[in-house]
């Protein structure tokens, strides 16, 4: 089986990511970022522009959508897939209201911006993803620098208002 998945972030001048999306997922309450299954006779690219429509609400101009990689992981059922991986990065002054309401799978119930600092996520989010390995984080350089950086400093926590995480 192959799916998409998409990094969504917000980016500020400099082009340093400081938000990614992340969607609560109602069945198994950890944390995920846009993607599903390729549809047959999609392409793993129309795939994730489907997908960013169908879980967080966003039409964006292909040419804003990049691959950044794919690998093979496990679900955490434990069945083999191949991810493909994709970025869409957005000025942090042009973020755009997301919703998950119309997504079909309704899988999940919140979509939350996710702070990034110094290249790592708040731990609350790094310890509960859905996908233990999530190839998205890896291409981006960020999952390794979680494991890595909160053994040492035992992670950073958030906070969150009106479904905003500071």
């Amino acid at each position: 089986m192959e799916v998409s998945s998409v990094g969504v972030c917000l980016c500020n001048k400099e082009g340093k990511v400081t938000h990614i999306l992340f969607g609560l997922r109602n069945d198994s309450k950890k944390f995920t970022l846009p993607g599903g299954s390729i549809e047959k006779g999609e392409s793993a690219f129309n795939a994730a522009l489907r997908e960013l429509k169908e879980e967080a609400g966003l039409s964006v101009d292909p040419k804003q959508v990049k691959n950044i990689g794919s690998d093979n992981c496990l679900t955490p059922e434990g069945k083999e897939i191949v991810v493909h991986a994709h970025l869409l990065k957005i000025p942090a002054h042009k973020r755009p209201l997301v919703t998950p309401l119309k997504d079909p799978d309704k899988e999940c119930s919140k979509l939350l911006w996710v702070p990034v600092s110094d290249g790592k996520l708040p731990s609350m989010i790094a310890n509960n993803l859905h996908s233990k390995k999530n190839v998205v984080l890896q291409c981006m350089g960020i999952q390794e620098k979680n494991e890595e950086k909160m053994s040492k400093s035992g992670g950073q926590w958030a906070a969150m208002h009106n479904g905003q995480w500071y």
